[in-house]
């Protein structure tokens, strides 16, 4: 009975050490797994991996935008008495004002730049002719200052930050929970236009849920996932070229039993795993990201280097990840070619 066990538990361990591979990461196996049944079945030794590392997004009080701190006298606030402003430069005045969030900073300077016009008119019509000069002012510096207090709110709070955050391991990561992202970034981008053209009312509580839903995505998962095919591609192809380089793998073009072993594993571990994984990332990009990149676009002007630097290099990783697997395609395609599993002039 014990040996029977021991062997029930032995075969187990045979079977899982295979597919976690040695680094204890589901995605990183599957990627190991068919490349090294890629290796044997051309009878090659596996490439080394060369290790691509995704670039991390630059923390958060390095791309701090700073705004200019209005503010109003005791005597010049009393005379707000009968605008609705009044009960605005109150709060942010007051102590829970100069501690509040980057969002709730937002939500004050749009009821100052909303309730500002008619205070003015209120304030010249009573002859108040200095203060309404002094609130004048204010408002346009504010309005000039709009997009950077979106952004504080926004791609440059804690919220996207925390969006961007590259994991040490993928793990057993399911992207398709990232389709959540869609109606966030969309209520997040309808705001921002509608402030960025001048409607300055806005719905706080819709706003902050659609921050809270951003905090909780794994946009970072996505380079992780992009590195980590590159490099596994790379090294997969490396291994083809080897082969297409050393003596052919058929003869006349005719498929041999080594040759049908080849696309065997091609179809049940490349195109039946690492594709189905890859693509239903792909899937996620392909609906969210131009989102995330139209948000981008609004605030452009007010990006600083560090950030529009790091989207540049990020799309491009996600770019390549799009691409890689079409490439390992193209690798793959004059060997199978060269036994008659793929027509002469056929793409496969």
């Amino acid at each position: 009975m014990w040996l029977a066990r021991s062997r029930c538990r032995w075969l187990l361990a045979a079977l899982v050490i295979p597919l976690l591979g040695c680094s204890g990461d589901p995605s990183v196996a599957r990627f190991e797994n068919y490349r090294e049944r890629l290796a044997r079945s051309i009878k090659l030794d596996p490439v080394d991996v060369t290790p691509v590392e995704p670039t991390d997004r630059p923390p958060r009080r390095s791309l701090a935008l700073e705004a200019t701190d209005q503010s109003i006298g005791l005597l010049g606030f009393l005379k707000l008495y009968d605008c609705a402003l009044w009960k605005t430069v109150g709060e942010r005045n007051s102590a829970l004002g100069k501690v509040a969030t980057a969002s709730q900073r937002l939500f004050t300077e749009l009821d100052f730049l909303r309730l500002a016009p008619d205070c003015i008119d209120t304030l010249t019509a009573r002859g108040e002719d200095a203060l309404a000069d002094q609130l004048s002012t204010a408002l346009d510096i504010k309005r000039d200052e709009l997009p950077i207090r979106i952004w504080q709110a926004t791609l440059g709070g804690e919220e996207f930050e925390q969006l961007w955050h590259v994991p040490l391991a993928l793990g057993d990561y399911d992207a398709e929970a990232d389709f959540a992202l869609e109606a966030p970034l969309t209520t997040l981008g309808s705001w921002v236009t509608r402030w960025l053209n001048g409607d300055h009312r806005y719905d706080a509580e819709a706003f902050e849920l659609a921050l809270g839903a951003v905090r909780h995505g794994n946009a970072g998962y996505w380079l992780r996932a992009a590195a980590l095919t590159q490099s596994q591609l790379r090294a997969a192809g490396d291994t083809v070229e080897r082969r297409l380089a050393g003596r052919p793998l058929c003869f006349d073009g005719k498929a041999n039993q080594q040759a049908r072993i080849v696309l065997n594993v091609v179809q049940g571990y490349f195109v039946g795993d690492v594709q189905v994984w890859a693509s239903s990332i792909n899937r996620v990009l392909y609906r969210v990201m131009p989102l995330h990149q139209q948000l981008e676009s609004e605030l452009d002007p007010v990006q600083p280097a560090a950030y529009r630097l790091w989207a540049a290099t990020r799309d491009t990783q996600l770019a390549a990840f799009a691409e890689a697997a079409r490439e390992h395609v193209a690798t793959l395609q004059p060997l199978l070619r060269s036994c008659g599993l793929l027509p002469a002039n056929g793409t496969g």
